[in-house]
C-alpha cells in the first residue's frame, strides 16, 4: 500500500490516510568503551568526541576514530586539556580534522591529521564579553567556518573562520542578536553557508535559519516555528542539491499539552523563499530529527522519548511517499547520521548505551 499525503498530517485531518508499519530494529555493528557524544563523518568513517571534567574543573577534550563500519580504530586521543570544557565539534576538510571546543577560557580550534595526531598547537579565538557555548564547524573548500553562541544568559550567535592550520582568518563577528541563541548547525553547500540555531522568546522556542557567504555576510534570515509554543529539540539541516531542508522535533509536555511532533521545512538556496513547516504528530515527545535529502526523494528519521524510532520518505514537495516505518529501540538511542542508499532505501547510523560503552547500530529501511 502506497499513499501520498501532505506531511501536515493530523492537523489537516489526513492522518487516517497514512499507513504505519512495524519494521525490524537496528543491527549492532560496533562498540566503543566509554560514553561518546558527537559524531563527525569524514571520507572513510569519522570521529567521535567527548568532553569531561573533574570536581576541580580540570578536564579534557578527547576524540576517537571509527571506521565506515562504525568500529573503533585505535585508542582515544586527548585533543586538549581544558578548564571546564563545555562542548566540542569537528569537521573534515583539506585532508585533516578541525576540532573546535569551548571552555572557561573561550573558544579554541586545533587541526589533527587523519590519525588524530596534532598538526599544531591549539589556537584560541578571542570571544567578546561573555562565555562561549556549543560550537559548530564546517569546511567551505578554503577554510573552516565556526558558528557559536556567546554571552551571559542572553546569548547571541557569532561566526568566525580559521585556516586549515588553525590560524584566525576572521575574528568572531555578530550575525544574529535575537537572544537566547544555542544549538547551532553549520553546513556548506558548495556556494554558501546554511546556519541553523534555536532561539527563545517570551512564548516560543523557534529555530532560525541564515544563508551567508564565506565571510559571514548574510543573504536572508528566516524564523522557523514562531507561535509553536512548544519546546523544540534535535534539529537537522541538510542541502538537497537544490534547496535547504530543515527538520526538528518538539515536546509539549512542559506546557501540559502532551505529545510531540516532527517538523520538516524547505528553504530556497538564498534563504529567501520558505515553504511552510509540515508536521507529523504523536502522543509521545519527539527528541530529534535527522534528514537524508536528495533531488527526487528525501528520507527523514526521528526518535521518540518512548524508544520508538520512525522513518518516512518524502517527495520534493513534502508529501509522504509510502508508509511511515516504526521500530522499537532502547531508550536513549540516538541518530548519528542518515544516508540515502537509493530511491527506496535509506540507512540511519545510531548510537546507544550508557557511560560504560557506546554501541553503534545500523537501521536500514526499505520503502
Amino acid at each position: 500500500m502506497v499513499t501520498r499525503c501532505p506531511a501536515l498530517l493530523l492537523l489537516a485531518g489526513c492522518g487516517s490516510e497514512v499507513c504505519f508499519v512495524e519494521v525490524d530494529g537496528a543491527t549492532e555493528v560496533g562498540r566503543v568503551d566509554g560514553g561518546w557524544g558527537l559524531y563527525a563523518p569524514g571520507e572513510a568513517g569519522g570521529v567521535m568526541l567527548r568532553t569531561s571534567q573533574d570536581w576541580d574543573g580540570s578536564g579534557t577534550v578527547e576524540a576517537i576514530r571509527v571506521g565506515a563500519d562504525l568500529t573503533a580504530l585505535g585508542e582515544p586521543v586527548t585533543v586538549a586539556t581544558a578548564r571546564e570544557p563545555f562542548a566540542a565539534s569537528a569537521a573534515w576538510g583539506d585532508g585533516l580534522w578541525m576540532v573546535v571546543w569551548t571552555d572557561d577560557d573561550g573558544l579554541w580550534a586545533r587541526p589533527l591529521d587523519d590519525s588524530l595526531a596534532p598538526l599544531g598547537d591549539a589556537q584560541r579565538i578571542e570571544v567578546p564579553d561573555g562565555s562561549a557555548f556549543t560550537p559548530a564547524v564546517a569546511w567551505d573548500g578554503e577554510a573552516f567556518g565556526i558558528l557559536v553562541a556567546v554571552g551571559f544568559g542572553n546569548t547571541d550567535m557569532y561566526f568566525a573562520r580559521v585556516s586549515p592550520e588553525g590560524q584566525r582568518l576572521l575574528d568572531l563577528q555578530l550575525i544574529a542578536d535575537e537572544g537566547h541563541a544555542g544549538r547551532p548547525l553549520l553546513v556548506w553547500n558548495g556556494q554558501s553557508y546554511g546556519a541553523l540555531w534555536r532561539g527563545e522568546n517570551a512564548t516560543d522556542w523557534p529555530y532560525y535559519f541564515l544563508a551567508m557567504d564565506r565571510l559571514g555576510l548574510s543573504y536572508t534570515q528566516q524564523s522557523l516555528g514562531d507561535g509553536i509554543s512548544w519546546n523544540t529539540y534535535g534539529a537537522d539541516l541538510a542541502w538537497s542539491g537544490e534547496e535547504w531542508w530543515v527538520g526538528w522535533g518538539t515536546d509539549a509536555q512542559d506546557l501540559g499539552l502532551g505529545g510531540g511532533s516532527v517538523f520538516v521545512g524547505r528553504i530556497s538556496a538564498s534563504g529567501g523563499l520558505r515553504v511552510g513547516d509540515h508536521v507529523l504528530r504523536f502522543e509521545e515527545a519527539v527528541g530529534s530529527v535527522t534528514l537524508a535529502p536528495n533531488d527526487d526523494r528525501h528520507h527523514v528519521f526521528w526518535t521518540r522519548e518512548d524508544g520508538v524510532m520512525g522513518a518516512m520518505a518524502l517527495t520534493p514537495d513534502v508529501y509522504i511517499d509510502g508508509c511511515v516505518a516504526l521500530s522499537s529501540h532502547p531508550t536513549g538511542t540516538s541518530v548519528l547520521s542518515a544516508e540515502r542508499l537509493d530511491s527506496d532505501r535509506a540507512r540511519a547510523r545510531l548510537s546507544g548505551g550508557d557511560l560504560g560503552d557506546t554501541r553503534f547500530l545500523d537501521w536500514e529501511v526499505n520503502w
